[in-house]
């Protein structure tokens, strides 16, 4: 039993020192660094920043990118961001959950036998928050305009959004 123990701690050490090494380069950023987990995003991000965008335009285009190309995030889901106002030397919270429909009232839910919404299905839903998030985040501490920071492969993903539903 005392060899078996040995040899697995000694197995574990040698896997631990032959793992192999990530794909991915080093990343160096002398003014800025754009880094998300799909490339096309980051890669939204480096071109507003290269347009003299600020964190916080180059962080919406790439949730913006990151939302269209993700299958797992999409647009529907809710976003939560930190924001360091250097000149006010204060952390902004942003949480951009969404929020009920109009007509998800409490007596909505007591006229259908309810003390509360379920938890799943549609009657659980919110609506997304993510574009109402970015659009927030934008618009009070963007430097862009929506024109300038929108690259071409998501700009008609946001602008669709934006359109009102017949």
């Amino acid at each position: 039993m005392k060899y078996l123990f040995l040899s697995l701690f000694a197995l574990s050490i040698l896997h631990c020192v032959t793992a192999q090494q990530t794909q991915k380069p080093p990343l160096h950023g002398k003014n800025w660094m754009a880094v998300t987990g799909k490339p096309l995003a980051a890669e939204a991000g480096a071109m507003v920043f290269q347009k003299g965008g600020n964190a916080v335009d180059a962080a919406c285009a790439m949730i913006a990118a990151t939302c269209t190309m993700w299958d797992v995030l999409s647009w529907g889901g809710e976003t939560q961001a930190l924001i360091y106002n250097p000149i006010t030397k204060k952390v902004i919270a942003i949480n951009a959950l969404g929020f009920a429909p109009t007509g998800a009232s409490a007596d909505f839910f007591k006229n259908k036998g309810m003390n509360f919404p379920p938890e799943y299905g549609p009657l659980a839903a919110v609506t997304p928050g993510t574009p109402g998030g970015i659009c927030y985040m934008l618009a009070e501490y963007g430097s862009m305009s929506l024109k300038e920071r929108a690259p071409w492969y998501f700009k008609k993903v946001v602008m669709r959004l934006m359109q009102p539903v017949p």
